[in-house]
């Protein structure tokens, strides 16, 4: 039932068939698990590293970029513009970076 409403937000048939194409699959399988959908996903721990490998030498050169106090405020200044967007978007009650 869960998946049905997927089914109203996904864009185009060939998604539709994607899905269906996966549930399928996890209803045809003999275990309870996933693995064969997640192919992104590593065996062992020591194969999982070496998968995320990519993506933490990109963190680890933001965490030591230098930024200046200028840029420090402007970047301050984009976020709280987003803040605002976003909570402009969303029902009062429902905010989620203001008290309202």
């Amino acid at each position: 039932m869960v998946f049905l409403s997927m089914y109203a937000i996904i864009p185009n048939e060939v998604s539709l068939l994607k899905v269906a194409t996966m549930l399928e699959q996890l209803e045809s399988s003999t275990e309870n698990s996933v693995p064969p959908l997640l192919k992104h996903l590593g065996k062992t721990k020591e194969e999982q590293l070496q998968k995320n490998q990519p993506a933490m030498e990109l963190l680890k050169v933001w965490i030591e970029e230098e930024v200046t106090q200028e840029e420090l405020k402007q970047r301050e200044s984009y976020f709280e513009a987003f803040k605002q967007i976003v909570d402009s978007a969303r029902m009062p009650g429902h905010k989620l970076y203001s008290q309202e």
